[in-house]
C-alpha cells in the first residue's frame, strides 16, 4: 500500500482492513478525501437490467465481500474525517 502511495489515515476509517488499502490504492483511493469522494456502487458495485438480462459490475471491494451497508458506513467515516460532514 506504500508504494501505492495510500495514506496511513485510511486504517484509521471502521471496516478498512489492510488488505483493503492495496486494492484502494490500485484504485486512486489514496487518502481520506479520495474515499469520501466515492460513491456506495463504486465500493460495492451496483446491478442493471439490459435486454432482459441482469448485469452485475463489479465494485472495488467486491472480493471482499463487504455489504452495500458496511461500505456506506466507511464512505460515511471518511466524509466525516475529511469535515465535509459535521
Amino acid at each position: 500500500r506504500k508504494e501505492l502511495g495510500v495514506e496511513d489515515g485510511l486504517k484509521d476509517i471502521p471496516g478498512v482492513t489492510t488488505r483493503m488499502l492495496a486494492t484502494f490504492g490500485k484504485h486512486g483511493i489514496k487518502s481520506i478525501e479520495d474515499l469520501a469522494d466515492c460513491a456506495t456502487d463504486d465500493l460495492n458495485g451496483w446491478s442493471e437490467s439490459k435486454n432482459g438480462q441482469t448485469i452485475k459490475h463489479k465494485g472495488i471491494l467486491d472480493r471482499f465481500r463487504v455489504s452495500r451497508k458496511d461500505c456506506e458506513a466507511m464512505i460515511i467515516s471518511a466524509r466525516i474525517k475529511a469535515g465535509w460532514i459535521k
